[in-house]
């Protein structure tokens, strides 16, 4: 009988196989009619990438590519999110009109 430990590792890479996480663009922007702005807003979305462990026949080569690729692309491309809607934000408060930093320059005129 299996321990638990490696149930739910097992779940786990059948679960995230065959997934990798992209960075995308955000379509919907209340504020884009109104600011014009360079960078966009991003999501972090799940995207099937096909079965990678069907041609598998190792077990230290299906833990890597079912655990590596899910995770790897998880914080990779994650970090892409933050860093991005980071710049987004600081643009949207220095260059749109309800942007806290304009308000404050506004004020200061």
């Amino acid at each position: 009988m299996p321990s638990k430990s490696l149930m739910i590792l097992l779940l786990t890479i059948f679960l995230f196989a065959s997934c990798a996480f992209i960075p995308e663009v955000t379509d919907e922007l209340e504020y884009a009619q109104e600011c014009d702005m360079v960078t966009k807003k991003l999501e972090l979305t799940a995207k099937d990438m096909g079965k990678v462990l069907d041609h598998c026949d190792d077990p230290e080569v299906c833990l890597t590519l079912g655990l590596g690729v899910p995770i790897g692309s998880f914080v990779f491309s994650g970090s892409v999110v933050v860093i991005g809607n980071t710049l987004h934000w600081l643009e949207y408060q220095t260059t749109c009109d309800e942007g806290i930093v304009l308000q404050g320059y506004n004020m200061l005129k």
